[in-house]
């Protein structure tokens, strides 16, 4: 029974309601039509052959898989277009094999509103079976919303298929603005995939993006050890997924993963002129301030420091034992020391006179220091008596009289060891007379 007989005993009406009626004996000329070895011409495949599988697969017809590749492609497109209802559970056995095909041929162009509805457990089947492999070039435009369908629906892929070959779907969906994924889903199934785009791919996602969706992402795959991101690619491209965690305050990172894998960040967010709340500052950036210092990779533009990094120094003056190599401090650090004078800021005394005191003596020896004499005899007025009593100070006397003068004249009980007045106070002294 081929077609032709089929076109010429069943008017187009009675087909359908064959289809609705399901009549027995109707069921058995297509199940004869569809597995036989008839060479059925494609552009009548949309027309007459849709409704076909979709009895074929309700009714639980095993249908032949090295004919539904070849000859059945067209169907699975018919389905998708007229918007039929499959049942999810026989989509996985027998039309897996039928996607894979038209994707493997480029041959599937599908409306991308049915792919989630429809198809999403069919990739989800695939994917977890470890039967699909697809052409990377045809994922990002024609599966992408599938990968969203999945996530969506809640289903578990296994981890080590993830990178590979869904990385680059997840590319194309960022880019594009497409990927809306429940948070939930997205820390346990789509870590592997981050991991895999950010180290192996040049991942171009639009920054306005990433802080609502892809921000839970890199604090799981921190919180649990498992982020190893080449640097020269996070300030780009992950920096703006930390400012939004941390400006929402949902960031609580463990503080040895920050020094060594977000230190960069940190450079980037202030480059970029982002506004971070100043009382998220201190904690937990400050040491990750504190190992960009150490390690002479702390750049940050003078007029970005003042505003926005001068608690997170104050918190590591106070908190930390701040080792910051004397070479950068003069330079980086000074306009916060300015600010930190200027803001009334409290040091503890016994934390002033190391590492502080440095910072001072390059200050001063620039001629960049410019305190209001006001604010000069407390907190930094210790550090002044510390470095004199220890010797460690050797400042131009050019500068003496105009800018530590007042210090030192305010100091009632000051006891300085004679040999060091000589040297290097005697302007000071000079200026006091």
């Amino acid at each position: 029974m081929g077609l032709y007989l089929v076109q010429a005993k069943i008017p187009q009406e009675k087909w359908r309601l064959c289809m609705v009626q399901r009549v027995k004996h109707w069921e058995q000329v297509l199940v004869e039509l569809v597995q036989g070895d008839l060479d059925l011409p494609m552009e009548r495949m949309v027309s007459q052959l849709g409704l076909v599988l979709v009895v074929l697969v309700q009714e639980n017809l095993e249908l032949p898989m090295g004919r539904m590749v070849s000859q059945l492609g067209l169907v699975l497109v018919v389905l998708v277009q007229e918007n039929l209802e499959l049942p999810m559970g026989r989509m996985v056995s027998q039309l897996g094999l039928v996607l894979v095909g038209l994707v493997m041929q480029g041959d599937l162009d599908l409306p991308m509103e049915r792919m989630v509805y429809q198809l999403g457990l069919v990739l989800g089947g695939l994917v977890v079976q470890g039967d699909l492999e697809l052409p990377m070039e045809r994922m990002v435009s024609q599966l992408g919303l599938v990968l969203g369908g999945l996530v969506q629906e809640n289903l578990d892929l296994p981890m080590e298929r993830m990178v590979f070959p869904l990385e680059q779907v997840l590319v194309g969906l960022g880019a594009q603005g497409d990927l809306d994924l429940p948070m939930e889903r997205m820390v346990s199934q789509l870590e592997l995939v981050l991991v895999g785009l950010g180290v192996q791919e040049d991942l171009e996602l639009p920054m306005g993006r990433m802080v609502p969706q892809l921000g839970l992402v890199l604090v799981g795959l921190v919180m649990q050890g498992d982020l190893d991101l080449p640097m020269e690619r996070m300030v780009y491209q992950l920096g703006l997924v930390l400012v939004g965690l941390v400006v929402q305050g949902d960031l609580e990172l463990p503080m040895e993963r920050m020094v060594s894998q977000l230190g960069l960040v940190l450079g980037g967010l202030v480059q970029e002129n982002l506004e971070l709340p100043m009382e998220r500052m201190v904690f937990p950036l400050e040491q990750v301030l504190v190992g960009l210092g150490a390690q002479g990779d702390l750049d940050f533009p003078m007029e970005r420091m003042v505003s926005q990094l001068e608690l997170v120094l104050v918190g590591l003056g106070v908190q930390e034992d701040l080792e910051l190599p004397m070479g950068r401090m003069v330079s980086q650090l000074g306009l916060v020391l300015v600010v930190l004078v200027q803001e009334d800021l409290d040091f503890p005394m016994e934390r002033t006179v190391f590492p502080l005191e440095q910072v001072l003596v390059g200050l001063v020896g620039q001629g960049d220091l410019d305190f209001p004499m006001e604010r000069m005899v407390f907190p930094l007025e210790q550090v002044l008596v510390g470095l004199v009593v220890q010797g460690d100070l050797d400042l131009p006397m050019g500068r003496t009289v105009s800018q530590l003068g007042l210090v030192v004249l305010v100091q009632e009980d000051l006891e300085l060891p004679m040999e060091r007045m000589a040297s290097q106070l005697e302007l000071v002294l000079v200026g006091l007379m």
